[in-house]
């Protein structure tokens, strides 16, 4: 035969504040606690110790290194594909941009006999040139070239630095 209990008894028999007063549901809590605090610093809190050096001034560096690089930055601009036209002409589009503190003279060579193909005159900062001639007519091909940009001091006159951009020549005639 079964027993019925009723219902406060069946409460008062599983009610986990029961379970939480014997020693063994004590025990069973605070190792909970315990872990999700450490779960809590561990995880969601992972910076508990401060490795950083304090006696080091922060941002000194950075400002010493930015500084002239922002004054030496050298911008340019050229299509890296050319097509040749008949009449010798290409859409360089050859571009000092206007944020450079530079001249700027170009130099165009041929990659594999080292010929200068065009040299253009000195561009000041914002100007552009959009068609140039070359100084000789290629044969019909496809021509590895490379492009000198030239920073020029605006001033003294004197080449300031250099950069490089890889082009390709085509000639359909």
């Amino acid at each position: 035969m079964k027993k019925k209990y009723s219902l406060d008894v069946c409460k008062e028999k599983f009610s986990l504040w029961k379970f939480i007063k014997s020693q063994k549901g004590l025990s069973i809590l605070l190792l909970i606690v315990l872990g999700l605090t450490l779960i809590y610093f561990v995880f969601i809190k992972v910076k508990l110790i401060d490795y950083s050096d304090t006696s080091a001034n922060t941002g000194q560096i950075e400002q010493i290194q930015q500084k002239p690089t922002r004054e030496d930055l050298f911008s340019v601009s050229i299509n890296t594909k050319l097509y040749l036209t008949k009449d010798n002409k290409v859409a360089a589009y050859i571009k000092n941009d206007k944020t450079n503190k530079y001249n700027m003279q170009v130099l165009i060579k041929e990659d594999s006999t080292d010929k200068v193909l065009y040299q253009s005159d000195i561009l000041k900062p914002g100007r552009q040139i959009d068609y140039i001639n070359l100084n000789e007519r290629l044969k019909k091909g496809s021509y590895k070239a490379t492009a000198e940009f030239l920073a020029m001091d605006i001033k003294s006159g004197e080449a300031s630095g250099k950069v490089v951009v890889e082009l390709v020549i085509i000639s359909e005639e």
